[in-house]
């Protein structure tokens, strides 16, 4: 049973090893969850960074959040550190924007505003290495 443990532990410690190896000197990353101003979770909203690449290949530079709200995000960009805008929208609310930074693990929670609402929606970072 060791075995298998250490065998799932080292699967995972190499395909993260292999993610950020593979971002190099130039990814981008953010997890994170889409919620509306009650906390429910909001289904299918359009998680994507606004980067020069999203334009030529939006499919690398975007996803929906699932049933759950959540998200996961990652691309290849121009190598450095420095920011990008995470742009979150959904059908009914207003959009809420974030600079995320590269090369870092990027946890974003997105609180989305009713287009009826008196304030806007709001997004917040946590980072870590």
């Amino acid at each position: 049973m060791t075995k298998g443990i250490s065998s799932a532990v080292l699967s995972a410690l190499l395909l993260s090893a292999c993610f950020f190896l593979s971002m190099g000197d130039g990814g981008v990353r953010a997890v994170g969850v889409v919620r509306d101003v009650s906390g429910t979770p909001v289904r299918g909203a359009l998680v994507f960074f606004d980067d020069p690449g999203h334009d030529r290949w939006p499919t690398l530079f975007e996803v929906n959040s699932r049933p759950d709200g959540s998200f996961e995000l990652y691309s290849t960009v121009a190598p450095g550190r420095y920011d990008i805008p995470l742009i979150v929208r959904a059908e009914g609310f207003k959009p809420a924007a974030i600079k995320v930074p590269t090369l870092s693990q990027n946890k974003v929670l997105v609180t989305l505003v009713p287009l009826s609402g008196d304030s806007e929606s709001v997004a917040t970072l946590t980072t870590g290495k």
